[in-house]
């Protein structure tokens, strides 16, 4: 708006899946982090992708889950992952 950013994302994606990650809107403009959402699809699907991914909530049923939750009703596991280093690969 007016030469300034209203809303951000970044979307990683691979095997026909897009994923959306780390938003932020200003919110001086009702509705922005909704446009950045749907042109955010609107732009996966152009580029191919057969899938969506908004991810879910901080915690379950809060309201960010609730706001991605409005744009479907399909839901889809997320698996997290993380790094472990034990001592057997230390003392390699």
């Amino acid at each position: 708006h007016d030469g300034k950013p209203e809303a951000g994302c970044i979307l990683l994606f691979g095997y026909g899946t897009c994923y959306y990650h780390f938003s932020a809107s200003r919110q001086q403009h009702y509705g922005s982090a909704h446009l950045m959402v749907s042109k955010a699809i609107e732009w996966s699907r152009e580029v191919g992708h057969q899938r969506f991914h908004l991810g879910g909530g901080l915690t379950p049923n809060d309201s960010l889950f609730t706001f991605k939750a409005g744009f479907s009703k399909l839901r889809a596991p997320v698996y997290k992952y993380t790094a472990r280093v034990t001592e057997d690969v230390c003392a390699a």
